[in-house]
């Protein structure tokens, strides 16, 4: 007997079902045996195709319409797909959800890293968002922060009134926060923050990262907020070295990391090394010839 798919019979199945064939009209029309015919519905067995034919021949369906019935293999998404989606999600409905997706990797927290044809399709509703609303949510803020590297520091600096105002406000908001909510807070706040003060210490913008940094000491630190922590470790590795303190800052760097080795598990490390660098050379590169305005200083390298 030539065997015949079961994704075929299971929508035959179907089929009958949907059109409410009684069992004696099938009978009667197919010259199938009522065990048999039970055996298929029940599928618990074939049948030749022969008897399908004939089964067919009594529904009054071809194969094309069985093939309605059948289910569809999932076609993956390519990444144009999921960028078209999350471009159509923002432009309709204004939610950024879809964007975040589309920058997740095995590390959540790790800055987008997108083909450029992509990027170029992406960078006018990274704008859009950034000057059209006029306080970021915290989804909104979590946006910006995954697609830091595909804003210029012009864009940001436009915005930068109205960046520290929702940081704030979300700060503020923060503080009522428990369990994952507050983490996701937390995380989003405390890592926007400390990537605008490196990014205003590249720059030489002393009272811009000052004001930055007195932003981030106001948030309120828990026990296991182990990352803000962290960040506030390493910030005042960067006041030193912008003014120009380097040795002590190279020492502070090795305490905070004796202090991962220490506390952290191995497999957390290199989850932390994101943020800090594999070395203090390597976590401060950026800051060797900035010049510091007004009495900051020069960091010496």
């Amino acid at each position: 007997m030539t065997r015949i798919d079961t994704p075929i019979l299971n929508a035959v199945r179907k089929v009958i079902d949907v059109k409410h064939i009684s069992v004696r009209d099938m009978l009667q029309h197919t010259a199938i045996s009522s065990g048999r015919y039970y055996t298929f519905i029940n599928g618990q067995g074939d049948i030749t195709v022969h008897k399908l034919h004939a089964i067919l021949k009594t529904l009054n369906v071809g194969l094309a319409e069985i093939g309605m019935y059948m289910p569809r293999e999932e076609i993956a998404d390519t990444p144009s797909d999921q960028l078209q989606r999350a471009i159509d999600s923002y432009q309709q409905t204004r939610t950024v959800t879809d964007i975040i997706a589309l920058a997740k990797s095995d590390d959540q927290w790790a800055v987008a890293t997108l083909p450029e044809e992509l990027v170029v399709r992406l960078k006018p509703i990274l704008l859009d968002l950034l000057r059209r609303t006029e306080s970021y949510t915290l989804a909104e803020l979590k946006v910006v922060l995954l697609y830091l590297n595909y804003f210029s520091y012009d864009d940001l600096r436009e915005q930068y009134k109205k960046l520290l105002r929702s940081v704030r406000l979300q700060i503020s908001m923060s503080r009522d926060y428990q369990g994952a909510i507050r983490h996701e807070a937390t995380q989003v706040i405390g890592l926007l923050l400390f990537e605008l003060i490196m990014m205003q210490a590249e720059h030489g913008a002393g009272q811009l990262m000052d004001e930055l940094v007195e932003i981030f000491y106001s948030m309120p630190v828990k026990v296991d907020d182990w990352m803000t922590s962290l960040l506030r470790e390493l910030i005042t590795v960067i006041r030193l070295v912008v003014a120009g303190k380097r040795m002590l800052a190279n020492q502070k760097y090795d305490t905070v990391r004796e202090m991962v080795h220490t506390f952290q598990p191995k497999e957390n490390w290199p989850y932390y090394d994101q943020v800090m660098g594999e070395s203090f050379d390597e976590f401060t590169i950026k800051l060797l010839w900035v010049e510091m305005e007004d009495d900051h200083g020069m960091a010496i390298g």
